[in-house]
């Protein structure tokens, strides 16, 4: 655009679109703010711009600019461009340019030229008056020269054809290149999260399970341990064949302890077996030497310290009639006829009566288990192997084919109505399917076999979807 210098009542017009999407004319707009520039100058901002909407009904969001300030060249210059630059807060900025120049002749004022002034060309021009008829002639060679001949028409008519042929398959408003990426990212998102799900339920499977069965069979271990190596060939063989032998009676398990070795079990502190045999080992007293290896204070020690001669040696009748009564002993000896009889009471001198008393106090209160007991405590090991036995038999552990059918066929395991496998299914043919209709309000999305249609999307002029039906199965 042109503006010759120190006109002021002319209009530049801009338009003002949405800051936001870049294409929506806004209007009624007002109060706008304008800098300009001219000629490399620094910014400076309008004083009054005045702006006017040109019509919001018939031309929504064109604007028109009064230039009323700096419209007038530096001295000098014939021309210099100038730069505006317009801003609001409800439109994306605008930046237009326009030139102000000098005009050669004055408009309204007419050219005269005088003999014997101006140049050579001015005054071959007045001596050869311009005719209306030469001027037509010029101006008929000039545009004949200018004008396409028709067949370069033709070759621009066929270019323009196959334009439009090409312009007609693009849709009215294609969808933003960051909107389709981000579809893309949400699609592979989703992905990941099942990939996630599934790895978790593999890896249960693989876990739980195998801590089940570990526990059945260290339970089973257990049970072994605790009942020993089967005598036979197994413990359900060593159950009946102690059913089969009866028991042991009463008899046979008196004589059978009678004869057990004392060495075997006289180890056990306070049993029956270690008193025999420390009174066994203790020998016959009466052949014991004095004082011997008895310790200071026992009643070996004592009597082998004082009576080392034959009593008649050491007593006379007279001292014998002089020796203290009970009552003086108790007296004087209190502590060590305490000592004395503690030590005495200590001999663990056993009778065989007494041995005999000990052994059947101890078969008293032996109580043995009874045929019915056995028996019982046979049928329920019996009863608990064979019971985890049918636990083991009883499990189906899934393969992995068969775990990952029941991932993917779990009912509303998405959303209502919805398994993984429909949903994979779904978003393989938006990644992958054949797509038509994109130019239209329908868009359908084939599944990749290409037999059925997956998606079929109701679209408005700007892409948006308002109605979508999709085919999972």
């Amino acid at each position: 655009m042109r503006i010759p210098s120190g006109v002021t009542d002319q209009y530049l017009y801009f338009v003002a679109l949405d800051a936001t999407d870049l294409k929506t004319r806004e209007t009624g707009l007002s109060s706008f703010t304008v800098y300009r520039s001219r000629n490399g100058g620094a910014a400076a901002a309008y004083t009054t711009p005045t702006i006017n909407e040109t019509d919001s009904s018939n031309m929504p969001g064109v604007y028109e600019l009064l230039l009323d300030e700096d419209m007038t060249l530096d001295a000098g210059d014939q021309s210099q461009e100038v730069v505006l630059h317009i801003t609001h807060a409800g439109m994306a900025p605008v930046t237009r340019t326009f030139e102000l120049y000098r005009p050669s002749v004055t408009p309204g004022e007419t050219l005269t030229v005088s003999s014997g002034t101006g140049n050579a060309a001015i005054q071959s021009v007045a001596n050869n008056a311009i005719t209306a008829a030469s001027i037509a002639a010029d101006v008929t060679t000039e545009l004949q020269s200018g004008l396409a001949t028709a067949a370069a028409l033709a070759t621009v008519d066929t270019v323009v054809d196959a334009i439009q042929a090409k312009t007609d398959n693009l849709p009215s408003d294609p969808a933003d290149a960051s909107v389709v990426a981000g579809l893309i990212s949400t699609v592979e998102g989703k992905i990941d999260t099942i990939d996630t799900n599934v790895d978790a339920i593999l890896v249960d499977t693989g876990t739980t399970l195998q801590a089940e069965l570990d526990g059945i069979q260290a339970d089973t271990e257990d049970i072994q341990a605790k009942i020993g190596t089967p005598a036979g060939a197994s413990i359900a063989a060593d159950i009946a064949a102690i059913d089969a032998g009866g028991g042991a009676t009463a008899e046979e398990i008196a004589e059978a302890v009678w004869e057990e070795p004392i060495g075997d079990h006289s180890g056990v502190s306070g049993s029956t077996a270690e008193a025999l045999n420390a009174a066994g080992a203790s020998g016959d007293p009466w052949a014991t030497q004095l004082p011997g290896a008895y310790g200071s204070g026992s009643a070996g020690k004592i009597i082998g310290d004082n009576i080392n001669a034959t009593i008649s040696s050491r007593a006379s009748q007279s001292s014998v009639d002089d020796l203290p009564t009970n009552a003086e002993l108790a007296t004087s000896q209190a502590a060590s006829d305490d000592a004395t009889l503690a030590a005495i009471a200590a001999l663990n001198n056993l009778s065989a009566a007494q041995v005999n008393a000990e052994v059947d106090s101890a078969l008293s209160d032996y109580d043995g288990p009874t045929r019915a007991e056995l028996t019982s405590d046979k049928d329920e090991i019996i009863t608990q192997v064979n019971t985890n036995e049918t636990k083991i038999d009883a499990l189906s552990i899934p393969t992995a084919n068969e775990n990952a059918d029941a991932l993917l066929d779990r009912a509303s395991a998405i959303e209502t109505n919805w398994t993984v496998r429909k949903v994979l299914r779904v978003l393989f043919s938006a990644l992958g399917g054949k797509l038509s209709g994109a130019a239209t309000s329908t868009v359908t999305v084939r599944d990749i076999p290409d037999t059925k249609a997956r998606i079929t999307a109701t679209v408005d002029e700007d892409g948006n979807r308002t109605a979508v039906t999709l085919d999972g199965d």
